[in-house]
């Protein structure tokens, strides 16, 4: 087992055909997300010590699972935290709960830079954006993404992705605050940046 720490809230881990088999998971497991798979993803948490370094105890963790031509398995560890503005409430959840579905649809971007280098990104890697819009509040950028769209399962990859360049998240609840911002692209953001 092989772990790297890509950022402050990102790491891997690789395991081999061979390590998964002495642990008597499957990739059906993994994919469906069973209880057992949960178990398994704690227990390599806890082995890797990445829950320590991530400090993970007010977090929603967001696992990906892909298999290599070469019987190698990457489980991508994603940690998102529902930042809270003064005026928001975020729901946080449990470290305990491993969590599949997305549920925070407003990015922020520090930069139009990050948001850009985001936006190429996705293109290359064909990663699904659904609806969203561009706003600015406050010196930052926040693509705010439709319920529907985060709800769909393509979007786990777009998420795993788009949290290297946002520097934070917010709860679907926490809509409110865009009412305070300006409004730059609606509809279709991210896909006329990446055509710019």
């Amino acid at each position: 087992m092989k772990v790297q720490k890509l950022s402050s809230n990102k790491a891997i881990i690789i395991m081999t055909n061979e390590e998964l088999n002495k642990r008597k998971i499957t990739i059906t497991d993994l994919k469906e997300g069973k209880k057992k798979a949960q178990n398994f993803f704690f227990e390599i948490l806890e082995e890797s010590k990445i829950s320590e370094e991530f400090e993970i105890d007010s977090s929603q963790l967001l696992i990906e699972v892909t298999q290599s031509m070469d019987e190698l398995f990457t489980i991508t560890i994603t940690k998102a935290d529902c930042i809270p503005d003064k005026n928001l409430v975020a729901k946080i959840k449990s470290a305990k709960n491993v969590c599949y579905i997305v549920s925070s649809n407003i990015y922020g971007f520090e930069n139009i830079d990050n948001l850009y280098e985001f936006a190429l990104e996705a293109r290359i890697e064909n990663l699904y954006v659904g609806n969203n819009s561009l706003y600015t509040l406050d010196n930052m950028y926040y693509i705010h993404f439709s319920n529907s769209t985060i709800k769909n399962n393509q979007f786990v990859k777009t998420f795993s992705v788009i949290s290297e360049y946002s520097s934070k998240y917010f709860s679907k609840k926490s809509v409110s605050f865009l009412e305070h911002a300006t409004l730059l692209l609606k509809n279709n953001a991210i896909q006329t940046i990446q055509n710019i």
